[in-house]
Protein backbone atom coordinates (compact mmCIF):
# COMPACT_ATOMS: atom_id res chain seq x y z
CA UNK A 1 0.00 0.00 0.00
CA UNK A 2 2.98 2.58 0.62
CA UNK A 3 4.01 2.24 -3.00
CA UNK A 4 0.55 4.04 -3.82
CA UNK A 5 0.83 6.75 -1.54
CA UNK A 6 4.57 7.28 -2.71
CA UNK A 7 2.63 7.72 -6.02
CA UNK A 8 3.12 11.45 -6.46
CA UNK A 9 0.00 11.80 -9.22
CA UNK A 10 -2.03 9.52 -6.84
CA UNK A 11 -0.92 11.68 -3.98
CA UNK A 12 -2.04 14.48 -5.80
CA UNK A 13 -5.30 13.83 -6.69
CA UNK A 14 -5.96 11.62 -3.00
CA UNK A 15 -5.50 15.39 -1.27
CA UNK A 16 -7.87 16.76 -4.00
CA UNK A 17 -10.80 14.12 -2.82
CA UNK A 18 -11.01 16.38 0.52
CA UNK A 19 -12.55 18.93 -1.82
CA UNK A 20 -15.41 16.57 -3.10
CA UNK A 21 -18.47 17.00 -0.27
CA UNK A 22 -20.59 13.65 0.18
CA UNK A 23 -24.23 13.56 0.55
CA UNK A 24 -25.21 14.00 4.18
CA UNK A 25 -28.21 11.88 3.80
CA UNK A 26 -26.62 8.94 2.24
CA UNK A 27 -22.91 9.67 4.43
CA UNK A 28 -21.61 10.73 7.65
CA UNK A 29 -18.29 11.41 6.60
CA UNK A 30 -17.77 14.86 5.12
CA UNK A 31 -15.26 14.39 1.93
CA UNK A 32 -14.26 11.68 -0.35
CA UNK A 33 -11.22 11.61 0.98
CA UNK A 34 -12.67 10.98 4.86
CA UNK A 35 -15.06 8.55 3.53
CA UNK A 36 -12.23 6.43 1.60
CA UNK A 37 -9.94 6.44 4.83
CA UNK A 38 -13.13 4.98 6.88
CA UNK A 39 -13.15 2.33 3.86
CA UNK A 40 -9.68 1.57 4.17
CA UNK A 41 -9.84 1.37 8.14
CA UNK A 42 -12.95 -0.86 7.94
CA UNK A 43 -11.65 -3.27 5.46
CA UNK A 44 -8.54 -3.99 7.42
CA UNK A 45 -11.16 -5.24 10.36
CA UNK A 46 -12.78 -6.98 7.88
CA UNK A 47 -9.90 -8.75 6.61
CA UNK A 48 -8.73 -9.58 9.43
CA UNK A 49 -12.29 -10.95 10.73
CA UNK A 50 -12.60 -12.84 7.10
CA UNK A 51 -9.13 -14.21 7.41
CA UNK A 52 -8.19 -12.94 4.39
CA UNK A 53 -4.82 -13.77 3.20
CA UNK A 54 -1.89 -10.83 3.12
CA UNK A 55 -2.43 -10.60 -0.62
CA UNK A 56 -6.23 -10.25 -0.19
CA UNK A 57 -5.85 -7.06 2.72
CA UNK A 58 -3.56 -5.26 0.23
CA UNK A 59 -5.86 -6.12 -2.81
CA UNK A 60 -8.80 -4.64 -0.90
CA UNK A 61 -6.88 -1.92 0.69
CA UNK A 62 -5.57 -0.72 -2.13
CA UNK A 63 -9.07 -0.69 -3.61
CA UNK A 64 -10.56 1.40 -0.50
CA UNK A 65 -7.87 4.31 -1.96
CA UNK A 66 -8.79 4.09 -5.40
CA UNK A 67 -12.76 2.79 -5.65
CA UNK A 68 -13.19 6.76 -6.07
CA UNK A 69 -10.91 8.67 -6.86
CA UNK A 70 -13.04 9.27 -9.92
CA UNK A 71 -14.86 11.29 -8.01
CA UNK A 72 -12.38 14.28 -8.06
CA UNK A 73 -13.56 14.50 -12.22
CA UNK A 74 -16.91 13.45 -11.90
CA UNK A 75 -18.25 14.53 -8.35
CA UNK A 76 -20.42 12.01 -9.12
CA UNK A 77 -19.74 7.83 -8.07
CA UNK A 78 -18.67 6.62 -11.80
CA UNK A 79 -16.65 3.68 -11.15
CA UNK A 80 -15.82 4.27 -15.01
CA UNK A 81 -14.03 7.02 -14.08
CA UNK A 82 -11.74 5.96 -11.40
CA UNK A 83 -11.14 2.78 -13.36
CA UNK A 84 -9.23 5.27 -16.09
CA UNK A 85 -7.40 6.90 -13.38
CA UNK A 86 -5.36 2.97 -12.62
CA UNK A 87 -2.80 3.47 -14.96
CA UNK A 88 -1.74 7.03 -14.18
CA UNK A 89 -0.95 5.68 -10.75
CA UNK A 90 0.81 2.56 -12.29
CA UNK A 91 -1.97 0.12 -11.42
CA UNK A 92 -2.64 -2.46 -14.61
CA UNK A 93 -3.72 -4.99 -12.45
CA UNK A 94 -6.77 -6.46 -14.07
CA UNK A 95 -8.34 -7.98 -11.16
CA UNK A 96 -7.83 -4.71 -8.86
CA UNK A 97 -9.79 -2.88 -12.44
CA UNK A 98 -12.35 -5.49 -12.15
CA UNK A 99 -13.11 -4.81 -8.18
CA UNK A 100 -13.30 -0.68 -9.00
CA UNK A 101 -15.24 -1.25 -11.85
CA UNK A 102 -18.00 -3.25 -9.97
CA UNK A 103 -17.59 -1.91 -6.28
CA UNK A 104 -20.37 -0.57 -6.88
CA UNK A 105 -23.15 -2.35 -8.91
CA UNK A 106 -25.32 -3.53 -6.29
CA UNK A 107 -26.69 -0.28 -6.75
CA UNK A 108 -27.04 0.00 -10.24
CA UNK A 109 -28.47 -3.90 -10.32
CA UNK A 110 -30.52 -3.52 -7.26
CA UNK A 111 -32.20 -0.30 -9.49
CA UNK A 112 -32.42 -2.40 -12.65
CA UNK A 113 -34.56 -5.24 -9.87
CA UNK A 114 -36.94 -2.24 -8.88
CA UNK A 115 -37.69 -1.21 -12.29
CA UNK A 116 -38.50 -5.40 -13.12
CA UNK A 117 -35.84 -5.46 -15.31
CA UNK A 118 -32.99 -7.74 -13.02
CA UNK A 119 -29.73 -8.46 -14.18
CA UNK A 120 -30.03 -11.65 -16.18
CA UNK A 121 -27.96 -15.51 -14.74
CA UNK A 122 -25.71 -14.27 -17.34
CA UNK A 123 -24.74 -11.02 -15.86
CA UNK A 124 -24.31 -12.64 -12.39
CA UNK A 125 -22.20 -15.46 -13.73
CA UNK A 126 -19.80 -13.27 -15.73
CA UNK A 127 -19.37 -11.28 -12.18
CA UNK A 128 -18.19 -14.38 -10.73
CA UNK A 129 -15.72 -15.55 -13.55
CA UNK A 130 -14.07 -11.49 -13.23
CA UNK A 131 -13.60 -11.37 -9.32
CA UNK A 132 -14.03 -13.17 -6.57
CA UNK A 133 -17.20 -12.04 -4.73
CA UNK A 134 -16.48 -12.63 -1.26
CA UNK A 135 -13.52 -9.82 -1.77
CA UNK A 136 -16.36 -8.02 -3.51
CA UNK A 137 -18.51 -8.73 -0.78
CA UNK A 138 -15.98 -7.52 2.23
CA UNK A 139 -15.62 -4.35 0.24
CA UNK A 140 -19.04 -3.80 -0.33
CA UNK A 141 -19.39 -3.58 3.47
CA UNK A 142 -16.32 -1.83 4.11
CA UNK A 143 -18.12 0.57 1.78
CA UNK A 144 -21.02 0.83 3.95
CA UNK A 145 -18.81 2.24 6.72
CA UNK A 146 -20.03 5.70 7.24
CA UNK A 147 -23.37 5.23 5.87
CA UNK A 148 -26.37 5.71 8.05
CA UNK A 149 -27.61 2.41 9.73
CA UNK A 150 -24.85 0.80 8.12
CA UNK A 151 -24.63 -2.18 5.28
CA UNK A 152 -27.27 -4.42 7.12
CA UNK A 153 -29.44 -1.21 6.28
CA UNK A 154 -28.62 -0.79 2.65
CA UNK A 155 -31.53 -1.97 0.40
CA UNK A 156 -29.40 -2.83 -2.66
CA UNK A 157 -26.32 -4.70 -0.51
CA UNK A 158 -29.02 -6.57 1.50
CA UNK A 159 -29.96 -7.55 -1.85
CA UNK A 160 -27.11 -8.29 -3.43
CA UNK A 161 -25.90 -10.70 -0.90
CA UNK A 162 -29.43 -12.44 -1.35
CA UNK A 163 -28.86 -12.85 -4.73
CA UNK A 164 -25.25 -13.95 -4.53
CA UNK A 165 -26.43 -16.68 -2.00
CA UNK A 166 -29.58 -17.76 -4.17
CA UNK A 167 -27.84 -18.48 -7.42
CA UNK A 168 -24.80 -20.21 -5.37
CA UNK A 169 -22.30 -17.66 -6.23
CA UNK A 170 -21.01 -17.26 -2.63
CA UNK A 171 -19.07 -19.97 -1.26
CA UNK A 172 -18.42 -17.94 2.18
CA UNK A 173 -20.62 -15.05 2.86
CA UNK A 174 -18.43 -12.07 3.87
CA UNK A 175 -18.86 -11.51 8.04
CA UNK A 176 -18.87 -7.80 9.32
Amino acid sequence: MSWLLENENFRRDFDRLSTVKLNPDRHTAPDGRAHTEAVARRVEELCRINACTTDELELLRTLAYVHDIGKIETRRGHPAASERMLPSYGIDDPHLASLVKYHDVALAWYRQSERGQPPSDRAWHKLSRRLDVRLLGIFMIADRVDCRGGWRENPPTIWFFEELRRRGLLEREPLG
